[in-house]
């Protein structure tokens, strides 16, 4: 196909690789050369900020309202699968209790999600490329609702088949898990304008650590805790059996609750769910995409992408396995399950806030992002530390201390996860946001699936010393940020329609030298 003149102040239209755009939209494509990622790019970012009278309505970019349902969407799917992936931690003395299994076995039920995500992260990367997000989004709603119902067969098997349908059920729920990083930024990318993508990538995410916090303080209420009784049978008096027929018939309740809010989730995706809007919402959004070979053949020399995903992705896979980890880790403090579960929903919609803050404050002031990432993971280490030192007693500790410290790490952690996804796609550019995040998701869930296996590999050991290890992952963060130097690839590219940016671009590094088109400089550096 040739390259044809578009009536666009000599923009011209390439040929497009992209199924979005060849099917939805015929905006004017920007050739800004996909294939290299600096020098060309700066060379030909810099011949099309020559160009003069660029607006949303010549090149064809346009958001539609139907993005908030979408956006409603992918929140409900992603708060669902927290809540279900963190079932049994939320209320793990009494899965330990009433399913005769050990504190370790109930931290390895959460490892299903990062063996689920390390398994499945390429298929569904290869999905959401080839097939796009309503084939990945109905596929992985139905594999929650599978993993749902597979739970429940554990009121019609033999006792001692239980576990294994309460694991099968965690490893589909687990299967889906890598949706978690991976869809905010993509969707966000294609749904949302630039003023705005920040902030859907953080709600997106985030309402995945909210279900999970939700399900904290929910999951103890629906199954009242039993601290006195151990899963010594012999002891067990007839007043206790009663008791843990109770407990059980609870825990079934709450498993029948998730499974049809699944299902439910299931059809109504099923029945609308827009994979793409017909045009896109940004000059990024209808660039077409590098192939996975040159994406990968791209990071492989891009050291500050590396830089940031040692700085990020490690911490954060440890916050995930400590986290998780909570329960157990706190009740030789004294803390109940319910107390738990009530501090670990106070530390999730703390973070949240923050992060939706901060991106909110992202879209509307551009630039700064190593900044506030820095601020972040530095504060972070410090309250690692401080709880640490309390959980083992080597400083004094009370039940205020103790919460402040759970809220404060999440806020830190929290509200830095969301917002080193976009990070990451905004170095990797013009690399696929599902390329660029491969490689830093799978990192932070064999983290995360190494800090949760540790109990289970040496048992006798308890898991107290496990705080150490997360603190010692904290302390690379801020030190690996020294280096770093961010860069705005395609926040440079998005700016050439000022009518999808608020304020854009605020930084005197990026911005032009005077107020006219023909004159602004490329420069890509932050800090």
């Amino acid at each position: 196909m040739e390259e044809a003149e578009d009536t666009v102040s000599g923009l011209k239209r390439i040929p497009v690789q992209s199924r979005f755009l060849q099917r939805r939209s015929s905006a004017p494509v920007l050739d800004v050369g996909r294939t290299d990622r600096a020098p060309l790019l700066k060379r030909q970012l810099s011949d099309a900020s020559s160009i003069t009278n660029v607006t949303a309505e010549t090149l064809g970019l346009k958001p539609y309202k139907r993005r908030f349902y979408v956006l409603f969407l992918m929140g409900w799917f992603l708060g669902l699968l927290g809540a279900m992936w963190s079932t049994w931690a939320a209320i793990a003395h009494s899965t330990s209790v009433v399913f005769g299994i050990s504190d370790g076995e109930v931290a390895f039920l959460a490892n299903w999600g990062p063996i689920g995500f390390i398994t499945f992260i390429v298929p569904f990367t290869y999905a959401l490329e080839q097939r796009g997000l309503r084939f990945v989004c109905v596929l992985a709603t139905g594999l929650l609702a599978v993993g749902g119902a597979v739970r429940l067969l554990i009121l019609v098997v033999d006792p001692s088949y239980r576990r294994w349908f309460i694991h099968t059920g965690q490893f589909l729920v687990g299967s889906t898990a890598s949706l978690t990083q991976l869809a905010p930024p993509i969707f966000s990318s294609i749904w949302f304008p630039p003023n705005q993508r920040t902030t859907a990538t953080v709600v997106s995410a985030v309402s995945n650590t909210l279900g999970a916090g939700l399900q904290a303080i929910i999951g103890p209420f629906i199954v009242a805790d039993q601290p006195n009784i151990t899963t010594n049978t012999s002891n067990w008096s007839n007043e206790t059996d009663t008791v843990m027929k109770n407990e059980f018939n609870d825990i079934v309740e709450q498993l029948i609750i998730h499974a049809a809010i699944a299902g439910m989730l299931f059809l109504t995706i099923v029945a609308y769910f827009p994979a793409r809007p017909p045009t896109p919402p940004s000059i990024s959004a209808s660039m077409n995409k590098t192939t996975a070979k040159e994406g990968f053949k791209q990071l492989l020399s891009h050291k500050d992408y590396w830089i940031f995903l040692v700085a990020t992705r490690i911490p954060l896979g440890a916050y995930l396995g400590w986290y998780t980890m909570l329960e157990i880790n706190l009740k030789p403090l004294g803390f109940t399950q319910n107390e738990v579960g009530t501090m670990m929903l106070v530390n999730v919609v703390v973070g949240n806030l923050v992060g939706i803050i901060m991106a909110r404050l992202t879209d509307l002031v551009k630039g700064h992002m190593k900044t506030k990432i820095s601020v972040l993971s530095s504060l972070g280490t410090v309250i690692v530390l401080l709880f640490t030192l309390q959980s083992t007693k080597i400083m004094p500790y009370n039940h205020v201390t103790i919460f402040v410290s759970v809220t404060l790490i999440g806020m830190c952690y929290i509200s830095l996860a969301p917002l080193s996804l976009e990070v990451t796609c905004e170095l990797a550019y013009p690399v696929t946001e599902g390329i660029a995040l491969l490689c830093p998701l799978i990192a932070m869930n064999v983290i995360t699936l190494i800090y949760l296996f540790l109990p289970v590999l040496v048992p006798s050991t308890g898991t107290e010393w496990t705080l150490w290890i997360f603190f010692g992952t904290c302390v690379i963060s801020p030190i690996s940020l020294i280096p770093f130097k961010m860069r705005y690839y395609r926040q440079r590219l998005d700016s050439m329609s000022p009518d999808l940016m608020d304020n854009a671009p605020t930084n005197p590094r990026m911005s032009s030298d005077n107020e006219t088109n023909n004159s602004r400089s490329v420069s890509f550096y932050d800090e």
